[in-house]
């Protein structure tokens, strides 16, 4: 699993600085930092349409320029660029405003290395990798809460697939690991672990779909072995199908699970996109169906190639 990282500040030592204290130490294994480095909010504009970043760390300054290019990669994205913006002391209350309405994750400067990572982790959730799987489906819980379908909705149409395919388990998982909703038990398993290996295991498959220019296409990921056979598929760009068989109870042939997981997969899907719908019409007129490179052009310029 690999995080784009844009890093914007003026001064050139601590912008390296930064950047080599997140790279030195990954936040898990199998999970690392792609990052980008500028001095300027003119350079950040150009990244911003060439690349699709995860997360956004940059200093508050007393200039409006820096706050409006944080709101408007805000909007663009739609909310789902993270961001942590590092301010001084003094400024720690107009700072608090300002990051309510973006969810921002908000450190005081002069930050430690360590302060830096705990933040960028846990503003791309991924403490949720080193913790058990009681406070994991915790995690998911809060994920829930910023989801647009409805969970009994999810959990029906997962317990449906689990039946259908006589899985002992079934996951709807995001590609951070963090699940969104399970159906079934299944026992002697490090939830936590496994939701983390598996989202892992899928990061390298998108990252072959990108070098191939593919927007749209199908991962499937097979493990079989003498206890359990597990199955994942990918649910759109960001989201997981995960079928979990306990071996002592229940034998697969994979000629058989292959259509029933693609079929739960389409299921789910359109279930989030009846509820995106649903949630975009509730929402005020904008241009949503811009595609997002259309949106950052207009606000930030031309994309060079």
């Amino acid at each position: 699993m690999e995080y784009h990282i844009l890093i914007v500040e003026p001064d050139t030592l601590a912008r390296r600085r930064y950047a080599e204290a997140l790279i030195a130490t990954p936040p898990a294994i199998g999970v690392a930092y792609r990052i980008i480095t500028v001095g300027s909010i003119g350079a950040a504009q150009l990244q911003a349409t060439r690349h699709r970043f995860d997360l956004l760390l940059t200093r508050l300054s007393r200039d409006s320029e820096t706050q409006q290019f944080v709101e408007q990669i805000y909007d663009v994205y739609n909310g789902a660029i993270k961001l942590v913006l590092l301010h001084d002391p003094k400024a720690a209350a107009s700072a608090q405003i300002f990051s309510q309405r973006l969810h921002a994750t908000l450190l005081e400067t002069p930050a430690d290395e360590e302060a830096l990572r705990s933040s960028v982790r846990s503003a791309l959730a991924l403490d949720g990798l080193h913790k058990t799987s009681e406070q994991a489906i915790h995690l998911s819980e809060a994920f829930l809460q910023r989801s647009t379908t409805p969970i009994d909705d999810l959990r029906d149409c997962l317990n449906d697939i689990r039946q259908e395919s006589s899985a002992s388990y079934a996951l709807y998982i995001n590609h951070l690991g963090l699940v969104i909703a399970q159906q079934g038990e299944i026992h002697d398993l490090d939830l936590s672990a496994l939701v983390s290996s598996i989202a892992g295991t899928f990061a390298h498959s998108y990252r072959l779909a990108q070098l191939l220019h593919e927007e749209h296409s199908s991962h499937t990921h097979v493990h079989e072995g003498k206890l359990f056979d597990i199955y994942s598929t990918n649910v759109g760009n960001d989201k997981l199908l995960v079928l979990c068989f306990d071996k002592s109870s229940t034998s697969t042939k994979i000629g058989c699970i292959w259509p029933s997981i693609k079929r739960g997969a389409e299921r789910l899907q359109h279930l989030d996109m009846l509820a995106e719908q649903s949630y975009l019409e509730m929402q005020p007129k904008q241009e949503l169906t811009t595609p997002l490179n259309d949106k950052l052009q207009r606000l930030f310029g031309e994309q060079y190639h």
